[in-house]
């Protein structure tokens, strides 16, 4: 619904690795019209972080408060919201702000 408001136009990106490629989805991020705001997140935001390899960004949620996130779960086997805890906190690489999502 967020999309459709804002008139973004879909996307589903193709031909990607079966190990996620960091760079390609930051870069994915900056040609979408996002802007790098480093660690200084805010609601909505999307969050990018590293599961295995620092410095290799593999997993995306959205901030929906200061340290709170919504993103998909695989052990819980659904999408779920939960605090930006002790797991996840060291392995933010980066956030970026999609300009009018507010």
């Amino acid at each position: 619904m967020v999309a459709n408001d804002l008139d973004l136009a879909g996307h589903d990106e193709k031909g990607y690795a079966p190990s996620p490629d960091g760079r390609r989805l930051c870069a994915g991020l900056l040609k979408a019209g996002c802007v790098d705001v480093g660690l200084n997140h805010g609601d909505g935001d999307i969050l990018v972080f590293w599961i295995r390899h620092p410095k290799r960004p593999q997993h995306v949620a959205i901030a929906t408060g200061p340290d709170m996130m919504i993103h998909t779960h695989s052990t819980a086997g659904k999408v779920v919201e939960h605090p930006i805890e002790k797991h996840w906190r060291p392995r933010l690489h980066t956030a970026f702000r999609y300009p009018g999502v507010e």
